[in-house]
């Protein structure tokens, strides 16, 4: 059986002189194929379908996914297909919320260094939830998901210097320790104070946005309100050696 080794890859679009031509093509990406990539980008189809939609008037209309063309735009460029989700999310956060399901799935694809930072950021991430919840309880009010959510959000998004974005990442991890960042020093190091700090960002950005927390039942939930708070132990410090790396 004969081998593919590349696949040619047209992107459409409108052209400028005449909006209505919009199925005329505009370049031609050739893809070397590789079991990888492919695997990435039929999870990607499978998980972000389009959909047809009925409106209040009862007329259809076709949702189409934001996050299967970033997606495939990234695997035709050669980057890793959450490459740039900080400015994915800045300008479709009301949109990203109806696809999470599909954002959480897709991290099974992420490679074992970029699963080290994706889960320690997670990982700090609960424990900060927790101390949330428990704030929340003694006030005698429900935790507002979205809110507590948005200020770790701009924390972390905030900064627009590689300086400024390792030193708002240490300063979190370390307030909020937890356990998957323990002895992970110089692994978080390495990620933040090297030329991939954008990707770094892309993946802490990217571990707030599809966080999930467990039912009683111990199944996975992504449905905020929902969120089951881990125990004292999921919440454990860190040893002294983790991350508290001078920047």
């Amino acid at each position: 059986m004969q081998k593919v080794e590349y696949c040619e890859v047209y992107q459409l679009g409108k052209q400028p002189w005449d909006g209505n031509q919009s199925g005329l093509k505009q370049a031609v990406y050739r893809v070397r194929a590789s079991s990888q990539v492919l695997s990435v980008y039929q999870s990607a189809i499978a998980l972000f379908p389009s959909k047809v939609k009925l409106t209040d008037k009862g007329e259809s209309w076709l949702a189409m996914s934001k996050i299967l063309p970033w997606i495939a735009e990234n695997l035709v460029n050669g980057k890793p297909w959450h490459d740039k989700f900080y400015e994915l999310r800045k300008s479709n956060t009301n949109d990203l919320k109806y696809e999470k399901k599909g954002l959480i799935s897709m991290t099974d694809h992420l490679q074992p260094q970029e699963k080290t930072l994706f889960d320690s950021v997670q990982g700090a991430f609960s424990v900060y939830l927790v101390g949330q919840h428990k704030q929340a309880t003694k006030q005698g009010r429900p935790l507002d998901y979205h809110q507590v959510t948005d200020k770790v959000i701009h924390r972390l998004q905030r900064p627009s210097t590689q300086q400024e974005f390792a030193t708002a990442l240490v300063d979190f991890l370390s307030q909020f320790r937890s356990k998957a960042a323990r002895g992970l020093g110089r692994e978080i190091y390495a990620w933040i104070h090297g030329e991939e700090w954008r990707k770094a960002r892309d993946l802490t950005m990217l571990a707030i946005a599809t966080y999930q927390g467990k039912k009683k039942d111990g199944t996975a939930n992504s449905e905020e309100e929902l969120v089951e708070f881990p125990d004292s132990d999921s919440a454990a410090e860190a040893d002294d050696e983790g991350y508290e790396i001078s920047l």
